[in-house]
């Protein structure tokens, strides 16, 4: 009788061909989703800043509404001169638009605000200690007397530093007839370049260098390294998405980095 010979492959397994080709397939899988993952992580971001600058709008309502209707002056006091225990200063206080005085961070605070809010989760690296009290640890002013704080947004107050002299700063919630509250911003997600429109990431001419070595900044919401737009909030209390491509107001271009909004 004639024995039967055993096949030397076992029945069910791959062969190399077939494994590569199952690699091909999820390498391919991968390839479709990761961009629709990076999209759906993005708009999740621009949501949750969407959320903040909410947040930062009802403050000021509220913050209006107990004081006729007034935004607060960073040209008067209590900002400047500033009264203790914060730094007294003849002149508003920062030295660019992110700079946010710390009594109307204080107020904005009072009235239902967190620090976190303040920063911008297009850019979650700005968030950290040394953004937040940058006065203290760059330059040496104590902790319950720092007059600005660096923040995640651009502002658009009067008296912040740095802005164009067309740019309207509003001080009260119903504007100025001209311009009317649905109209008019008074924060927005920064967008930066330098040089400027050529390059929007990792830039370490903001700050002290020592502050710079550490905390490079970037415009927030990159996509692909380019600025998609930006969320505005208004003094009416609602947060708008604008594209890039339809902004018309940036900070002076003096080979300094530029602020765009």
């Amino acid at each position: 009788m004639k024995k039967l010979s055993r096949s030397n492959s076992s029945p069910g397994a791959f062969t190399l061909i077939e494994l590569l080709v199952v690699i091909a397939i999820i390498a391919i899988l991968a390839a479709m989703l990761l961009p629709a993952l990076a999209a759906a992580k993005d708009r999740s971001r621009r949501a949750a800043c969407k959320n903040n600058q909410h947040q930062l709008c009802v403050a000021l309502q509220i913050y209006g509404g107990s004081n006729n209707d007034k935004i607060m002056d960073l040209t008067k006091s209590p900002v400047t001169p500033s009264q203790p225990p914060i730094a007294a200063s003849s002149s508003p206080p920062g030295a660019w638009p992110w700079d946010l005085s710390s009594v109307f961070i204080q107020a904005m605070i009072d009235n239902g605000c967190t620090k976190d809010v303040f920063y911008d989760p297009g850019y979650p690296s700005w968030d950290c200690n040394d953004s937040w009290n940058f006065c203290n640890a760059y330059q040496g002013t104590a902790l319950n007397a720092v007059p600005f704080r660096i923040t995640g947004y651009l502002w658009l107050l009067h008296g912040i530093q740095n802005l164009p002299s067309y740019a309207y700063t509003p001080t009260k919630l119903t504007g100025d007839g001209i311009h009317t509250p649905t109209s008019t911003p008074f924060s927005a997600c920064v967008i930066l370049s330098y040089p400027y429109k050529q390059n929007y990431n990792n830039i370490t001419a903001v700050g002290t260098p020592a502050f710079d070595a550490k905390n490079p900044q970037s415009t927030s919401h990159l996509v692909k390294s380019k600025p998609p737009g930006a969320n505005h909030g208004y003094i009416d209390g609602h947060v708008e998405w604008i594209a890039y491509n339809t902004m018309t107001n940036a900070t002076a271009n003096t080979g300094a980095p530029v602020f765009e909004w």
